[in-house]
Formats: structure tokens, sequence, C-alpha cells
């Protein structure tokens, strides 16, 4: 103990600087922790303090049983719902993921997210001389703050050879009117034009991949991507040139593009 005193006495103004160095530190780490938890604010790193929105966004047991039973047809549904965004004609939208819905009301800029899982498909058709429409009442079993049981119609009017409508309607959703597909056309990618094909077609590139996006977005919804085969054939007799593009949809569809080459305009084989 003495020598301890003694060697505190003979370095007594480093003692006293190591002191004050530990003492800043000490505040400076209080202050820190005081600036990133705040009296009241949730830790995000405890999963005691998830929002209503994060709780809500998972699915039960229930329905993760039901989601690894998907079929094919289901998850082509699936996709095609992924792919698209509707909208009432108002304020009020709805998007979907693989297992959550999301309702906006742009006029009061809230969001609510409802977790869904398909449980059953019905399809009915009616051909008419002016179009075919297609019904598709879709059972979805949801939980969160939306629990419960619900029909999701989607409806598919066909009209003359391209002309495709698609629309949603559910109680779950905040307006009783058909929610009308949002044309989402411009997202698909168009992969492997070379700038030399331009030559051939006259520079009438940007028309043509008008026309490809238009046919994804009427005729092959789930797809995002259209790639060139980079193969074209010209017919001289004819004075047309044909070339085809393949999709990333489920069956790999292909679209076969005519270029006229005495009109200079393009249309769907």
């Amino acid at each position: 103990m003495h020598n301890i005193s003694r060697i505190i006495g003979e370095n007594k103004r480093i003692v006293i600087a190591v002191f004050a160095a530990l003492t800043v530190f000490a505040v400076f780490s209080v202050w820190q922790y005081s600036i990133h938890h705040q009296p009241g604010e949730a830790d995000p790193a405890d999963p005691s303090h998830q929002t209503e929105q994060e709780k809500d966004s998972s699915l039960t047991q229930e329905q993760k049983d039901i989601q690894d039973a998907y079929d094919n047809d289901t998850m082509e549904l699936i996709s095609f719902l992924k792919g698209s965004t509707f909208a009432d004609g108002s304020s009020s939208s709805v998007s979907f993921s693989d297992d959550e819905i999301t309702i906006k009301d742009s006029s009061s800029d809230q969001k609510s997210i409802v977790p869904y899982v398909i449980t059953a498909v019905a399809e009915d058709e009616q051909n008419t001389s002016e179009s075919l429409v297609t019904t598709k009442s879709i059972a979805l079993l949801t939980s969160g703050e939306k629990a419960g049981s619900y029909i999701l119609t989607l409806k598919e009017t066909q009209t003359g050879e391209y002309g495709v409508d698609y629309k949603v309607s559910c109680s779950l959703f905040p307006s009783s009117d058909d929610y009308i597909r949002s044309d989402t056309s411009s997202e698909v990618r168009i992969e492997g034009v070379t700038y030399g094909f331009d030559e051939y077609i006259n520079g009438s590139s940007s028309e043509m991949e008008s026309l490809l996006r238009d046919t994804c977005f009427n005729m092959y919804p789930t797809a995002t991507t259209a790639t060139w085969t980079e193969v074209f054939t010209i017919d001289w007799s004819n004075s047309t040139l044909t070339t085809d593009f393949v999709l990333d949809d489920s069956k790999k569809s292909e679209i076969s593009l005519t270029y006229d080459l005495v009109a200079g305009s393009w249309h769907v084989s």
C-alpha cells in the first residue's frame, strides 16, 4: 500500500491526466448512446420492437405450407400479378409480390401491406363476336390486420388480335371499382440487338422495340426480357425481313416480327 501511494505521489501529473482522459471517454460514450437511443425509441435489432407493418409482412405457418405446395399454374399466375400494377382510376392502386399485396392511396399517402397466399383458382371463358373474356376467381388467404378469406377476380378481355385488357377487383381493396392494369411495357428489356442490324431495317429499331414491348404487354404479361436470336431472313420477292425474339417467361415464348422493306413498317408475324 505504501509503495502504491509513493508511486502515485511521484507520478501525480500522469495519474491526473489519465483520470481526465477516462472521464472524457465515459462522457463521450454516454453522449453517443443518447444520440442513437432516444428515450422510448425502438431498437431495430430487438425483435420485440418490430413495427406492426413488419409483423404483418410475414406469413403464418399455415400460409407457408400452402405456398410450398403451389403448382406451376399458380406460380405463373403470381408471376403475372407481380409484373403488374392495378389502379382504380382515382387515387388507389394495388401491386403484388410473391406473398404480399401492397395497397396505396396517393391522396392520403397511406400504404398497407397484406400477406397472402392463393388457395384455389377457378376459370371461366365467355366468347362473343366482339371479344373473348376470361375470368379467374382466385381464392386468397390473408393474415395480419386484414386476415381472412377473399376472392380476387382477374378479368382478361381480348379484343381483336392483340388488344388485351386486364382488370382486378376484390373486397379487400378500398374501392369497389375495377382496378385496371397499368402499362408496364416500357419495363421490358430488349437485349442482343446489334448496331449492324439497324442498317438492314433502315434505322427503324425504335419502332421495332416499341412494337415488341406492346406485344409483350398484351400477349406475354409475365415477360421482362426479350432477347434477339441474332438471325433474320429476307424474302426478296415480298420485300420483307423477318426476325425472332425469345422471351424469359416460363414457356420461353417467341415473338416473330416482320419488317416491310418498301413501306418501312413493322408488324407481328
